[in-house]
């Protein structure tokens, strides 16, 4: 009994598992099934064409589009080096150092003048408002 019987199968033949036409006009003869969507690539040029078919098996779509080939990016186009990485986390850390500085600045409390609190006038020592408010006369108005 042998393992595999059908050793007849050439097996350096290429497959064409890609149904090829010629233009949108072979696209559009070639066989479809009802209610698919699938895609014929084109002979000639980098097209292909995306075709939709409905429940009669009529062809209700048929979208062109273009593709070019484009080569496999490398690992250095993917990632960074080491170097790279570590300059940055430099950067960055000079970036939160200089942040941290100028939030210091703008948070540090004022220093008192005279021994009282510096006001801005607006807001007297107790920070309410030094304004007064009006009070409506509601009788002018009847």
């Amino acid at each position: 009994m042998t393992l595999y019987p059908n050793s007849s199968l050439n097996t350096d033949a290429i497959v064409q598992d890609l149904p090829q036409v010629n233009r949108s006009d072979g696209a559009r003869a070639y066989p479809t099934r009802p209610n698919t969507r699938d895609v014929v690539w084109d002979k000639d040029e980098n097209y292909f064409y995306i075709r939709v078919t409905n429940s009669a098996n009529n062809i209700t779509s048929l979208q062109r589009y273009s593709y070019e080939t484009a080569p496999e990016p490398t690992m250095e186009e993917l990632f960074v080096t080491k170097d790279d990485f570590s300059s940055l986390k430099g950067e960055i850390d000079n970036v939160k150092q200089s942040l941290q500085d100028i939030l210091s600045v703008i948070t540090a409390p004022t220093a008192p003048v005279d021994g009282q609190a510096k006001t801005d006038g607006q807001y007297n020592t107790t920070n309410k408002s030094s304004r007064s408010k009006s009070k409506s006369n509601d009788s002018n108005y009847e």
